[in-house]
């Protein structure tokens, strides 16, 4: 079974789909880090007051760390969008 395939069984997003996911080892600990991408036939929420807009900006990437699986470290990196 993929990670991927997990990560959508344990946390799966209505507007968001996994793009890739990658399995870092650092000297500090191994970490997993789930890149995230908008849904493409979800109309996008403005990530402050979740209204839906016809026009949005895209944010710089983020990254939001996740309950560890595994005593891995798990970290969604995504793009945030907000209302122009």
């Amino acid at each position: 079974m993929q990670l991927k395939t997990i990560l959508n069984n344990v946390q799966h997003f209505k507007c968001f789909v996994y793009e890739s996911v990658q399995l870092i080892d650092q000297s500090s600990g191994m970490r997993l880090e789930a890149k995230l991408r908008p849904r493409s036939n979800s109309r996008p929420k403005c990530s402050v007051c979740e209204n839906p807009e016809p026009e949005y900006d895209t944010l710089p990437s983020r990254r939001l760390e996740f309950v560890p699986l595994w005593e891995i470290k798990i970290y969604f990196v995504y793009r945030p969008r907000s209302a122009s």
